[in-house]
């Protein structure tokens, strides 16, 4: 995903759409939003219907007389921001799944304000106030807040950039730590990172992404980032005591009672989402403190087949 000319490809594709030629295509854009919004909404429906659209006219375009003014990625990705910015307040927490997860870890995120860097065993050097770390980790944060605001990202894409931002940044804190590790740490500096930015909706963020992202860019560095967001929202949501370091049993459960987020009856983690592929799919390495870390996220068994 080439960040650097998103600005100018979206110049590109208004100034196409906005040609004489084009109104077949805008006819047939606004004529699929208007049935979408017509639709009682479905999450799955939803986006199976919308990757269809996206892919219909990814093999219509070739065959247009505009497509000489963009290249494909162009047409796509200005296609993908224009109809999901349009349907955004519409399929945002349209599951009620998602609208119950998202309260979930509201109170999850709140109860867990507490923790500082010793309980997830972070070396104490990359918040040492002589290094830029702490700088870089506090943008890291803005990113993650940025990537649920919904008056600053409102597709796909867009909230994707502010998660590879938050991990670029996170990985430039080690680094400036002087450290080498920063697949190691990673994972455990993003939930750090996650809590203190505590983004609302975020289940129904991330949802939105996986939905609403074309599957043909939803891979390498972008799907990695955000797996490893959700993975960490995962660890927000299920992580106990034993599993953080120095963190009295009573104490946790009382931080979690004040913040209403105590269930009714005891949760088990999901069933891994699709984009939740394993790194080492993407040839990225992520060693034992990852892993650890993430363990107390997945399920102790795989889930049943479909």
């Amino acid at each position: 995903m080439n960040q650097g000319s998103a600005p100018q490809a979206h110049q590109n594709f208004s100034r196409a759409m906005k040609d004489e030629s084009a109104k077949d295509l805008v006819l047939s854009v606004n004529l699929f939003i208007q049935g979408f919004e017509k639709r009682e909404r479905n999450s799955s429906t939803d986006s199976e219907d919308f990757q269809t659209f996206m892919e219909n006219m990814r093999q219509a375009l070739p065959r247009h007389p505009l497509f000489h003014m963009c290249s494909m990625e162009e047409w796509l990705e200005g296609l993908e921001k224009y109809i999901t910015t349009k349907l955004h307040d519409k399929i945002l927490e349209s599951d009620p799944e998602d609208r119950h997860h998202d309260k979930t870890l509201t109170a999850r995120l709140t109860a867990l304000q507490f923790i500082q860097p010793h309980h997830l065993d972070l070396p104490r050097v990359i918040f040492s106030p002589q290094s830029d770390s702490l700088v870089l980790l506090k943008a890291a944060e803005e990113e993650i807040a940025r990537f649920a605001h919904a008056s600053q990202c409102r597709c796909p894409r867009d909230k994707l950039t502010a998660i590879l931002n938050a991990c670029h940044m996170i990985s430039r804190a080690v680094e400036s730590a002087g450290l080498t590790a920063a697949a190691d740490l990673l994972t455990p500096l993003l939930i750090l990172v996650l809590i203190r930015a505590r983004p609302n909706r975020l289940a129904s963020h991330l949802k939105f992404i996986e939905r609403f992202r074309m599957r043909a860019s939803l891979r390498g560095e972008a799907e990695y980032a955000l797996v490893q967001l959700t993975g960490a929202s995962s660890f927000v949501e299920f992580v106990e005591a034993h599993k953080l370091t120095g963190v009295d049993p009573d104490e946790f459960f009382a931080r979690l009672l004040e913040a209403g987020a105590v269930p009714d009856e005891p949760r088990a983690p999901p069933a891994p989402s699709l984009v939740e592929v394993s790194p080492e799919k993407l040839g990225l390495q992520i060693k034992s403190y990852a892993k650890e870390i993430r363990r107390a996220s997945l399920p102790t068994s795989p889930p049943p087949p479909p």
